[in-house]
């Protein structure tokens, strides 16, 4: 009991101050090193080769935390690797297709326990054997890779190929979508009579696709592209986001920004929003809000990340902007342009995350000069849409940085970033490296793998909350949660739960709105954590 009362206390002078709110605590505090690291504060290494470089890396974080990436090698094909020890550790498949080699590769994971995680890798490649042969697919893995999938997508025979490919999913976290769930695919295809931007839905699981051309043109060439699904508590089905490059040529680095997205649910039709640059801009990331609150605004904020030539076209110098709707759905064209970053830094290659969790968004990207990689974050309201906070000051231990392209998500588990990319410290060789050695919440983690891996969602919540949690044997699990005064509010008693993932829901419709501390007890030991319950 003395235990509950200091932390009622604790909680009662968070509340009183004002010092901190939940929703909030990650773009407010200074972050902490990963006490879970091999070394403490160093990247780890994926795969190395010296014989080759190591490129297109990608990330998805599994609902218990699990890490999944992939990547291609360069004498042809691509691995997909995973890690159960917050990355510490990386296990790999063995080499897919290695008489093709592989220009774009992006990875999602699917599914709410191990049993039903699905792994899908959307790629682009062309043949070793005759390079104008073109190929657009997906490879469906499950958890440990043993099992295997093959999805065709298209192929196509041109001495352009393919610009690039991005995957999403609606049931990318617990509680975020259901089975059969969507899975929702962009690439860009250019050929000698034209360049098309197109879409491919799956709404049974990745079992078919349907096909959508969004955009087909004569007069430019599309290259990179981004896909984000988004949802609110208000439009809780759901829209899929996506943006791609258009340039004047294919020699062109820079063009113009194309967004879309569907218009009805995740399948067509597709609706264009805007276009955006004076042929100076270049590799769109779009992320989205997607939870069960709505933002200030009744609908879900949508941000666009682009990098913006400043030298004139020398490509030299290169800038930060975003650009972001809180009601696209409604005022589909009221997208305002923000800066992120300064000119002077050459900051390009941003990726983002959204954590449907904290309600946060996550922003990375390389600082080229200094050859450091950064983080940012901002709550999916943007009060200010400028003031994103700076969580670190460059968190690479490479002594140089070459085309990182960083990847970044969110590991619901750890709280704290989950992060790849690939670095050259000599012109031979590429490295593909890890790293989670800061907390985005600011909260430091704890060394001990015995601990119980635990996350609760939504967080803050309306009413329902569902903590998932990782028993690494069966037993009983006990679930008390007490209120800021430190009165038991509720408990929940399960006996016999199998070992593996245990999800529990926690009805608190019936409850004030306010902070709320839950504490977890099983024969493993004791976990706890706090909710907030808004009206």
């Amino acid at each position: 009991m003395k235990t509950k009362i200091t932390i009622a206390v604790i909680l009662m002078l968070i509340l009183c101050t004002g010092s901190m709110t939940f929703a909030q605590d990650r773009s407010s505090v200074v972050p902490y090193k990963n006490l879970s690291s091999p070394v403490y504060g160093t990247d780890v290494i994926m795969l190395n080769d010296p014989a080759q470089n190591q490129t297109k890396t990608a990330i998805s974080v599994a609902s218990n935390g699990w890490l999944y990436s992939c990547l291609a090698v360069g004498s042809g094909g691509y691995y997909v690797m995973r890690s159960v020890d917050d990355g510490q550790t990386w296990t790999s498949s063995a080499i897919q297709y290695p008489d093709y080699i592989f220009t774009n590769l992006d990875i999602v994971v699917t599914g709410n326990d191990v049993s039903s995680f699905q792994v899908f890798v959307a790629y682009t490649c062309f043949s070793i054997a005759d390079p104008l042969s073109w190929y657009a697919n997906i490879n469906e893995f499950n958890s440990d890779f043993s099992s295997f999938i093959f999805h065709t997508l298209e192929n196509s025979y041109t001495s352009y190929g393919y610009g690039g490919i991005k995957i999403a999913t609606d049931y990318h976290y617990p509680a975020s979508g259901s089975s059969p769930f969507s899975l929702g695919v962009i690439l860009t295809r250019n050929t000698g009579a034209d360049s098309k931007a197109i879409y491919y839905v799956s709404t049974d699981g990745g079992f078919s696709f349907t096909m959508q051309e969004i955009f087909a043109t004569t007069a430019y060439f599309f290259s990179k592209v981004s896909i984000a699904y988004a949802r609110s508590y208000t439009y809780n089905t759901g829209r899929y986001f996506m943006a791609f490059q258009m340039s004047s040529g294919w020699l062109a680095e820079n063009g113009w920004i194309a967004l879309y997205y569907t218009s009805n649910n995740v399948t067509p039709p597709i609706t264009g929003i805007g276009t955006w640059g004076i042929e100076d801009l270049r590799n769109p990331s779009i992320v989205c809000q997607f939870n069960d609150l709505d933002n200030s605004n009744g609908e879900f904020t949508v941000i666009l990340f682009v990098e913006k030539d400043m030298s004139g076209g020398t490509g030299t110098a290169y800038d930060l902007l975003g650009y972001y709707n809180k009601t696209p759905l409604t005022n589909m064209y009221a997208f305002t342009e923000f800066p992120i970053s300064s000119s002077s830094a050459n900051t390009i290659q941003a990726d983002a995350s959204f954590d449907p969790g904290y309600n946060n968004f996550l922003l990375t990207y390389c600082e080229l000069e200094a050859q450091k990689l950064l983080y940012k974050v901002n709550s999916q309201e943007l009060t200010d849409p400028a003031d994103w906070t700076t969580i670190s000051a460059g968190y690479n231990d490479q002594a140089n940085l070459l085309n990182p392209w960083p990847k970044v998500e969110i590991n619901p588990v750890k709280l704290q970033v989950a992060h790849v990319w690939t670095a050259n410290p000599g012109l031979a060789n590429g490295i593909a490296l890890f790293d989670a050695e800061y907390s985005v919440v600011g909260m430091e983690e704890s060394n001990n793998h015995n601990a119980l891996s635990h996350f609760v969602y939504p967080n803050p919540t309306k009413d329902k909350a569902t903590i998932s949690l990782i028993l690494n044997e069966a037993g009983p699990v006990k679930i008390a949660l007490f209120n800021v005064f430190g009165k038991k509010v509720m408990e929940i008693d399960r006996k016999n739960i199998a070992a593996g993932q245990c999800l529990t829901d926690i009805d608190m419709k019936n409850l004030p709105a306010g902070y709320y501390l839950y504490e977890i007890t099983t024969t493993s030991g004791i976990s706890s954590g706090r909710v907030i319950l808004e009206r």
